[in-house]
């Protein structure tokens, strides 16, 4: 999802200037076009030298995530179902759309992260947000180490196939012979 990269990278320099912890923040997403003031970028660049952020357009999240200690995650639901799997504090913020504050509330509900809120306002929140999920006495860390989303190496495709499968060949779902189906599809790509 396109988030300003100049809001981002202000919630990350919050969280790694002002959390009682001190850790690295990999920032991985594809670098938006917004203009960065100055003054965020000199200090994005002075903690990236210090190895203390580093950005990245891309990256393998079924190796990275078993890495990490905690997640902000845009709220999809490929992405937050792989950090959930993780028992990590897991939050949402971002843009926001589609099925993002569905799988925000369901982080918020489960006790691992607070309510999803847009990036514009993720700020204020930041460095609360990284005190409370690297400490493995909070109560963000406690719920994830509770949480069971399932194995993860299964990714449920092999479920989907199947459950897709019984609804194809279920005869009370088909539709009478004598009716003619005509389809359509429409396939639209935003630019």
């Amino acid at each position: 999802m396109p988030v300003p990269r100049a809001a981002a990278l202000g919630a990350c320099l919050e969280m790694l200037k002002k959390s009682k912890h001190d850790f690295a923040l990999l920032y991985v997403g594809k670098r938006q076009p917004d203009e960065v003031p100055g003054a965020i970028s000199a200090a994005a660049a002075k903690l990236e030298s210090r190895g203390k952020l580093l950005e990245m357009e891309k990256a393998d999240f079924g190796l990275l995530f078993r890495e990490m200690d905690a997640f902000v995650v845009h709220g999809g639901l490929g992405t937050t179902v792989e950090a959930l799997r993780m028992r990590k504090p897991t939050a949402v913020t971002g843009i926001l759309l589609m099925d993002q504050r569905f799988w925000g509330l369901v982080c918020y509900e489960k006790g691992v992260g607070p309510k999803p809120m847009h990036i514009e306002a993720w700020k204020s929140i930041a460095v609360d947000w990284a005190d409370r999920a690297l400490d493995p006495e909070s109560d963000y860390s406690k719920a994830a180490a509770a949480l069971d989303f399932g194995d993860e190496a299964n990714d449920g495709v092999s479920q989907n196939v199947a459950a897709f499968k019984r609804i194809i060949d279920d005869p009370n779902l088909q539709p009478p012979r004598s009716h003619k189906v005509r389809l359509r599809l429409v396939f639209v790509h935003p630019r």
